[in-house]
């Protein structure tokens, strides 16, 4: 700084211990440190890296750690590790860009992902990370942005097996624990994004007439769902899980994207979602697919009542966009169970 102060000097008779500033003098000094700060902060965010303000941004989402563990206990256990802040933590031992960032990129964006090289880079990610809980939360995360990106030009498909060969990786080098730990945290934060796009009673920003979703939402939430149906394909979801997401889309089905969401969700999980294991041959349970139509039929007539169909707000002048989307769900159901579908 170029700040310039005037000194009480010394006098010949004064030492460190009987000197005396004046009142100008000690204001003059708060003042400079004052400017200091004032010239160091706050930073504009525009000028902070996006991985620095997701860092900055993970922190303040955090609940208080001390209310978390102890609720309203006032009594320290003298035993206890140190509490340490996860911003420093990852300061200090991994980059704010993780070191699988680029691993799992180039896994996403490969030309030909067949298995053998998803499984290579599983092996490779797994072996570069720091996978502490924070960073095992952050890669489950990272798989359901991904995954829900409208702007995503990679091969969605090779999603859900990386995530399986990353989980298998877990397994085999770490522990059961640490896999498990990832997986419930990649299922949780998938269905989470659902039922915020999807689930009105839970979600503000579920789709509905009343909350009319941009392109971009949309897709992202049409995107989500696919990633779910193909980790329930891949053996990452259990059917419970299924069964509840195919619920809330039952409940909520009133438009053409409603719909087609649930098409996007039965075509990517499957007809093992359907079937039972007998003899290691997939056998079709008939009572469970029927139960599923005659909810199924009661929706549809009750949507084909409706004078608007999108809530997008395009103009459905007639029915066919809609049969469309029914006959589609009706033929896929048929060819699982087997048999034509005039007879569903």
């Amino acid at each position: 700084m170029n700040e310039s102060y005037d000194f009480i000097p010394d006098s010949p008779l004064s030492t460190s211990s009987t000197l005396i500033l004046d009142d100008d003098h000690i204001r003059s000094i708060f003042l400079a440190e004052k400017q200091l700060v004032d010239h160091q902060w706050p930073i504009d965010e525009s000028e902070l890296p996006p991985s620095v303000m997701a860092c900055l941004s993970d922190i303040l989402d955090q609940p208080d750690i001390y209310d978390a563990v102890f609720g309203s206990q006032s009594d320290l256990n003298p035993s206890a590790q140190p509490f340490v802040p996860k911003c420093q933590i990852a300061q200090a031992q991994e980059p704010l860009v993780p070191l699988w960032e680029a691993v799992f990129s180039a896994a996403c964006t490969h030309h030909r992902p067949t298995m053998p090289i998803l499984s290579d880079y599983a092996t490779e990610l797994v072996a570069v990370g720091l996978w502490d809980p924070h960073g095992l939360i952050k890669l489950a995360k990272r798989f359901c942005s991904q995954a829900s990106s409208p702007a995503l030009d990679a091969n969605r498909d090779a999603l859900a097996p990386f995530a399986k060969e990353i989980y298998i990786r877990f397994q085999n080098t770490l522990g059961k624990e640490t896999a498990n730990y990832f997986l419930a945290n990649l299922r949780d934060t998938a269905v989470e994004i659902f039922r915020s796009s999807w689930c009105t009673p839970v979600s503000p920003k579920a789709i509905s007439y009343d909350n009319v979703p941009s392109a971009d939402y949309l897709a992202s939430a049409t995107y989500i769902t696919r990633f779910i149906g193909d980790m329930y394909a891949h053996d990452l979801y259990p059917k419970t899980q299924i069964c509840i997401c195919i619920s809330i889309l039952m409940h909520e089905m009133y438009s053409v994207e409603h719909l087609e969401v649930l098409r996007v969700l039965l075509t990517h999980a499957g007809a093992a979602f359907w079937c039972v294991v007998d003899d290691e041959q997939l056998l079709p349970i008939e009572a469970m697919i029927r139960r599923f139509l005659e909810h199924f039929a009661g929706k549809v007539i009750a949507m084909k009542q409706r004078k608007q169909l999108s809530v997008m707000g395009r103009t459905c002048t007639d029915s066919r966009e809609l049969d469309g989307k029914i006959r589609a769900i009706l033929d896929m159901l048929s060819r699982w169970l087997g048999r034509d579908d005039r007879q569903l």
